[in-house]
């Protein structure tokens, strides 16, 4: 039998007997602010209003309205879990990333017939196609645009795919095939990307990636070391188009 890649699932496999570190539920809970509701208490950590506090990531297997569909909340939300999830002490993770950055695995090519990303493929053109159906971003408060996705990992080349960034975004959903990206102007190498496409006037092809590796949005900051390496659970392909807000036609 072949090895289990180090995909998200090994590593919530390898931390689901660890109640301090991995909590699920089966109850039926709504992504319209009550499911960020209920993890505020179990363990947000300092970035929402108190009561709150530090614990374990949580997995909600109900989510209403999007069956068979999970949602997975605050893996990284403590530095002491990526420790244990990356196999090492959690007070030196900086010097171990910096260390894999120095002795980076090669990627491995993979056809796009045999490609995970590929095996269910939907497409805007599709009569009933509505990623609001598709994707259960949570909404977390009532006062948001709309559901986030909270950690998509973005990845744009120029126009002439001799550079390339990778970078991590929240993006509302706001439409059946319309999601809002903030990209701050001349901040990250996509912004200028972005700038050259818009200044063609063409539409930038980007992919958007969720349900990643570990690795993958942590080691993005340091992405112009790294090979161009994303694994991804859901990947899409979307263009970007110049607006008065920004946004992504899927």
């Amino acid at each position: 039998m072949a090895e289990q890649p180090w995909d998200l699932r090994r590593v919530l496999d390898e931390i689901k007997d660890d109640p301090k570190n991995y909590h699920e539920t089966d109850v039926e809970v709504d992504p319209d602010a009550e499911l960020s509701g209920v993890y505020r208490y179990i363990g947000a950590g300092g970035t929402v209003e108190r009561p709150t506090q530090e614990g374990p990531a949580m997995m909600f297997n109900n989510v209403k309205g999007f069956p068979g569909v999970r949602v997975l909340m605050g893996l990284m939300a403590s530095r002491k879990r990526v420790g244990k999830m990356f196999h090492t002490d959690y007070k030196t993770l900086g010097q171990y990333l910096a260390k894999a950055v120095e002795k980076p695995i090669a990627p491995v090519d993979v056809a796009e017939a045999d490609a995970p990303a590929h095996e269910v493929v939907y497409k805007a053109t599709d009569p009933d196609f509505d990623i609001r159906k598709l994707v259960a971003a949570p909404t977390n408060t009532p006062q948001d645009a709309g559901p986030y996705i909270t950690v998509g990992v973005v990845l744009g080349s120029n126009m002439d795919k001799t550079m390339s960034d990778v970078t991590i975004h929240r993006m509302c959903i706001e439409d059946k095939d319309k999601l809002g990206i903030y990209i701050m102007p001349g901040g990250r190498h996509i912004g200028a990307f972005a700038k050259e496409y818009e200044a063609a006037n063409k539409p930038m092809p980007i992919t958007i990636n969720i349900g990643l590796d570990l690795p993958s949005p942590l080691g993005q900051p340091l992405n112009h070391l790294l090979p161009r390496l994303v694994t991804t659970s859901w990947a899409w392909p979307v263009l970007f188009v110049s607006r008065p807000y920004s946004w992504f036609r899927v």
